[in-house]
């Protein structure tokens, strides 16, 4: 997440937008070079401040994108269904430990006091991890076929990243004895014509 501009809307919202990736040794190394692009913009983000915190969340308008009612399931993390994750969002009720890995490519886990996100260096193939600290309520997962944005309890923290799975490996798969509630949505293309 890197030089995030902001603009105010015309009903008074702050939104922001970010540049989703870093100028580092590892841009060169994206697999999307061969296409003629690396990095990506974030989806905008709405700014608030709650108690001296300040929040992003997603813009509401981009709800516009979810496709029908998506599905709901609720239960133990190890029973959840495996789930679509190329262009979908996940709202997730938090009550225990999990671990969700995304595409086998990048892992989310949650162990009562830690969220860790994991996912492999393109260059070197490494393992890198990303940590929160906190009281975990709820997740907000918005997912396409390169980046992964989260949002802590509404908005309180975030995490942004670009991954590149394996295009063959579409799913979502979850472990552990933690109770989740899961509101998945496959999205619209955002492009406009």
């Amino acid at each position: 997440f890197y030089a995030p501009q902001t603009t105010e809307t015309a009903d008074g919202r702050r939104m922001m937008f970010g540049w989703l990736g870093l100028p580092d040794d590892n841009e060169l190394a994206q697999p999307t070079v061969k296409y003629g692009w690396v990095n990506s913009m974030t989806c905008p983000r709405e700014l608030s401040l709650r108690n001296g915190i300040l929040y992003q969340q997603p813009v509401k308008e981009l709800q516009q994108l979810r496709q029908g009612n998506g599905s709901q399931w609720q239960g133990t993390a190890a029973e959840a269904p495996a789930m679509a994750a190329v262009s979908a969002e996940l709202l997730i009720g938090v009550n225990g430990p999990f671990t969700l890995s995304l595409r086998d490519n990048a892992t989310l886990s949650w162990d009562g006091e830690c969220l860790t996100l994991t996912r492999h260096n393109w260059r070197t193939q490494e393992a890198e991890s990303r940590y929160w600290f906190g009281t975990l309520q709820s997740l907000q997962l918005l997912l396409d076929s390169s980046s992964l944005e989260l949002f802590i309890n509404d908005g309180e923290a975030c995490m942004t990243a670009r991954y590149f799975p394996d295009p063959a490996k579409q799913n979502l798969h979850w472990q552990g004895h933690g109770q989740l509630s899961i509101h998945h949505w496959l999205l619209s293309s955002c492009v406009i014509e």
